[in-house]
């Protein structure tokens, strides 16, 4: 079932199924493989994001969109496999799931990954697309992903 809003598919479940999602754990876990760019490079390195989202309560995912969010993270030449922490935001409004992820590199240095996805029904299949930021906020490359298939 398509719906326009949260409203709409809250609104859609039968009363046991809204009496539960004030009190069951949502989690998921999504695989993204892709490419990453240092700044000021042109050669790109891979990139592999494995990451496990969790909200309280379906009911607490619908009302503020917001997940907890950690796993692994292999950017080529920065990170060998390091783990991340941070949160997942869905706009309900809009679509777009936007991704704020902590991490340190091999260097010993902290290392922010913010970006995300957002829907586009003419592309059939928008990447997510990620900006790399050094712990004094400036950037440090960028980053194109897509869901792994199986």
């Amino acid at each position: 079932m398509m719906t326009s809003s949260r409203a709409e598919a809250y609104l859609g479940l039968p009363e046991w199924a809204r009496r539960i999602t004030r009190h069951v754990e949502v989690s998921f876990h999504e695989s993204l493989l892709g490419t990453w760019r240092p700044d000021g490079t042109e050669a790109d390195a891979p990139m592999v994001l494995e990451l496990d989202s969790t909200a309280p309560s379906a009911q607490a995912l619908l009302d503020t969109g917001q997940m907890r969010s950690g796993g692994t993270l292999v950017l080529g030449g920065l990170v060998a496999q390091g783990e991340v922490q941070g949160e997942r935001h869905v706009d309900w409004d809009s679509g777009r799931i936007g991704l704020r992820l902590r991490f340190t590199g091999d260097d010993g240095q902290p290392y922010l990954l913010v970006g995300g996805w957002a829907p586009d029904p003419l592309a059939g299949g928008e990447p997510f697309r990620f900006r790399l930021e050094a712990a004094d906020g400036a950037v440090a490359g960028h980053a194109v992903a897509h869901t792994a298939r199986p």
